[in-house]
């Protein structure tokens, strides 16, 4: 698996973070409104506005994880093209990582700053369309949403929206641009790698139906509703963060059951982390097949440790 695994940990990992941080922030919404508040002890008394800006911070990076996890397939399926080239310099690349993950929080940051209604703004919004939220707003300082009757508010709506759209776009063409590649390159591999290959592609196909119909269809769905004034929208909101908060799970799933140099890889590091809290392991030592994912080297090949010319 080579660094293809530490890319899959990254990601398990923030998609960890996000639903940790959902879970300790326990959002309740105010019906009718597009308003929810922090039902969670650790942020009941911390501004919406902050806790917001975190929950976009956290969002940000397990999308870009997920997004370099898929590129980094992507890649290594086309170790010949001149992008390869390019990619395999570590320096490089993690330069690039650095620069785009920094513009991406920057852009949020700065809408979510500067266009995000404050409290008093919601609050006096809220108050003048119905005197009972009076009650919400004294005792609630987390409260975060949407105006609809600010056009800062709609700005935001738009911006995320465009960026999750771009998102699913970026994911579709990624996997048809990975069959053309798997075919173009079929005769350059050995049959050991092509099914290697196959198998990842399946992950992958996966992967990207999970991230479409988990996360970002739902996510999409309530921004749209919100922005044309839905009602039930805050209804729908809680069974989306019902939905999206499965992701994890079923991609480590995924990944657990159709990779199994991943599988062996997690075991392993399951085993050495309880063998340091003392519990005592057994430790068998099975010949196995060494696998990698590139085909730039003669290495690059599925290699038998038995059945080996």
């Amino acid at each position: 698996m080579g660094g293809y695994k530490w890319y899959l940990c990254h990601q398990m990992f923030w998609s960890y973070i996000f639903e940790l941080y959902v879970s300790f922030l326990k959002p309740i919404t105010l019906w009718p409104f597009f308003l929810a508040y922090s039902g969670g002890f650790l942020f009941r008394d911390i501004s919406g506005k902050f806790t917001l800006n975190i929950l976009c911070a956290i969002s940000v990076f397990t999308g870009f994880s997920i997004a370099i996890s898929l590129v980094h397939r992507y890649v290594q399926a086309s170790p010949f093209s001149t992008f390869y080239q390019y990619y395999d310099n570590l320096y490089y690349r993690f330069f690039i990582y650095i620069l785009l993950i920094s513009s991406l929080q920057g852009v949020f940051f700065y809408y979510i700053y500067y266009y995000a209604p404050d409290f008093e703004t919601l609050k006096s919004s809220s108050e003048a369309q119905n005197s009972i939220m009076k009650i919400f707003f004294a005792r609630e300082p987390s409260i975060f949403g949407f105006d609809r009757a600010n056009n800062k508010s709609f700005i935001v709506m738009f911006v995320v929206i465009a960026i999750l759209l771009v998102f699913f776009i970026f994911l579709i063409l990624l996997y048809f641009n990975f069959i053309r590649i798997l075919f173009k390159n079929k005769m350059n591999m050995s049959s050991g790698t092509y099914e290697l290959q196959k198998v990842l592609f399946k992950t992958l196909y996966i992967q990207i139906c999970f991230i479409s119909i988990i996360l970002i269809a739902p996510l999409i769905i309530s921004l749209i509703l919100a922005s044309f004034g839905i009602r039930w929208v805050s209804t729908f909101a809680l069974y989306a963060f019902m939905l999206i908060s499965i992701h994890p799970f079923a991609d480590f799933i995924t990944m657990i059951y159709f990779i199994k140099p991943y599988r062996v890889f997690i075991i392993g590091l399951i085993k050495s982390i309880l063998r340091k809290m003392g519990f005592k392991i057994n430790t068998q030592i099975v010949p196995t097949a060494i696998v990698s994912t590139s085909m730039g080297n003669s290495a690059s090949a599925i290699v038998n440790n038995n059945n080996r010319s």
